[in-house]
């Protein structure tokens, strides 16, 4: 079985929302190439020669990741580095790449939230929140017999998310009237006469950054030559967005018991540094996965009384003992190395069999200890 390669893009995209990236990042789309048809993918933290050789031996159409392989723009490709190498030689095997990096952090359940579920945190928002947008309403009128299929064309072009849910839409039924001219040719009717038809008005929610895909997608699919539809801006803030998490412990834990725990449950085998008072009771923590120091102030500024995270430094951890907050920092790759099994997951669902998804098998993290 496959799964048409716009199809699967789609469903990324639903689960990761290009419009939730950061403007420095590059999530998105990192190679394309002229295979048409996912039969297998493979999901990693990132890209290296390892993982290229294990999507050749698995015959990979597609590689998942969270880190963009390609970063910075490129001034050439060669194969005497290893970036260029990678890219020469998945091109040649039409395996395309695309990468949800902070579009999968800040996205409903991806990185943080899946890692608040991972410590039974409760009660979770955002550290950092700000609104992705604006969300219009469309309201199409559709014939009978398309209302199905004109409900899951809009969806699947953006429209109907809410938060957890998605195919959110509300229709009722009515009775359409028009009268086509001599220069029409319309689906249902005769020129100069009044017709009157049964049909369902269907409403969905649309973001800004989705709007103009879901119009050309419902224009294009649907029946009617010069189909009746309404755009109505809201005033509600439907789906704010943000980076990091906030959450509280079931019960409060000292601070040397929450290290455990994160050891415990993100399996990490080195030593994990940490700020504060060992024995000082945690209740309330704010998360960010991989490297998230810009955001500490965030969590002073929401009372935190510990931050975890990813990539702290020195003057960091010195910053957040002088402002006494704690800070545990449980590396950049333990904490995002969540993702290989969270969208794997979510894509396994989602594709409901047509298409195998394989987790990377790949070692990808560069340190070593003594």
């Amino acid at each position: 079985m496959s799964v048409h390669v716009e199809e699967v893009l789609k469903i990324i995209r639903n689960i990761a929302p290009e419009n939730l990236a950061e403007k420095w990042d590059n999530s998105g789309v990192q190679l394309l190439t002229e295979n048409n048809e996912i039969k297998k993918i493979l999901v990693c933290l990132e890209i290296n020669e390892e993982v290229m050789k294990e999507s050749m031996q698995n015959e990979i159409d597609l590689i998942v990741t969270h880190h963009p392989f390609i970063f910075n723009p490129l001034k050439k490709i060669t194969n005497n580095s290893w970036l260029g190498n990678v890219i020469i030689n998945l091109l040649k095997r039409n395996i395309m790449v695309y990468s949800a990096h902070t579009s999968f952090d800040s996205a409903y359940g991806g990185n943080n939230d899946y890692l608040a579920e991972i410590m039974d945190l409760e009660n979770i928002r955002h550290l950092r929140e700000y609104s992705i947008g604006d969300y219009y309403k469309l309201v199409v009128y559709v014939p009978a017999e398309s209302l199905d299929m004109m409900r899951s064309v809009i969806c699947d072009a953006g429209a109907g998310k809410i938060n957890d849910y998605s195919q959110c839409t509300f229709y009722q039924k009515g009775t359409g009237t028009f009268m086509p001219n001599v220069n029409a040719d319309p689906y249902i009717g005769e020129a100069d006469k009044l017709e009157k038809v049964s049909e369902y008005r269907l409403e969905s929610l649309v973001p800004e950054g989705r709007l103009s895909n879901v119009l050309s997608s419902m224009t294009s699919a649907h029946p009617y030559e010069e189909p009746a539809y309404d755009i109505i801006k809201l005033e509600n803030k439907i789906d704010p967005s943000g980076l990091g998490r906030i959450g509280e412990l079931k019960q409060e834990n000292t601070l040397e018991e929450v290290c455990h725990m994160i050891k415990n449950k993100l399996d990490i085998k080195e030593p994990v540094p940490f700020v504060g008072a060992a024995k000082n009771k945690i209740k309330t923590i704010g998360i960010c996965t991989g490297s998230g120091m810009d955001l500490l102030q965030d969590a002073i500024d929401k009372n935190c009384q510990l931050f975890i995270t990813g990539d702290v430094k020195y003057h960091d951890a010195h910053n957040a003992q002088q402002a006494g907050i704690a800070l545990i920092d449980a590396k950049h790759f333990h904490t995002e190395k969540i993702f290989v099994d969270n969208m794997s997951d979510k894509l396994k669902k989602a594709l409901n069999n047509r298409a195998e998804v394989m987790m990377s098998k790949a070692n990808l993290n560069p340190f070593q200890y003594v």
